[in-house]
């Protein structure tokens, strides 16, 4: 395998302007651990942007800028969702300023060589 066959499927940031997620979310309330779990972050989330005396912080840690959730902070970032970000050292220099200086991140195969890749 070659750099180049590395290097094929691009990742894409989602852009949560691009659709109405609301009733797929509102509709986990009624589903089973994890799904209810994801309705209860949101209506968390819900009340703390509509408390004016709540500081709202983005916590980020791990590769989720990297894996397509860029866009996801930078717009809760613009509409006032989030007061202040506290974020991994990695996530900062490792992806966002990778990206920032215009380099991409692929999605990768689990069937990879490690030695290969070294």
């Amino acid at each position: 395998m070659k750099k180049n066959d590395l290097l094929k499927q691009e990742i894409k940031h989602v852009d949560i302007k691009a659709f109405d997620a609301t009733p797929m979310v509102m509709a986990m309330k009624h589903m089973s651990f994890t799904a209810r779990d994801t309705y209860r972050a949101a209506e968390i989330l819900e009340m703390m942007v509509k408390d004016e005396s709540c500081t709202n912080m983005l916590c980020i840690a791990g590769s989720t800028s990297a894996g397509g959730c860029m866009q996801v902070y930078v717009d809760m970032i613009k509409s006032g969702m989030v007061d202040a970000v506290v974020s991994t050292g990695a996530a900062i220099v490792d992806m966002d300023f990778f990206e920032a200086l215009g380099f991409r991140h692929y999605q990768g195969t689990s069937s990879i060589d490690d030695t290969m890749l070294r």
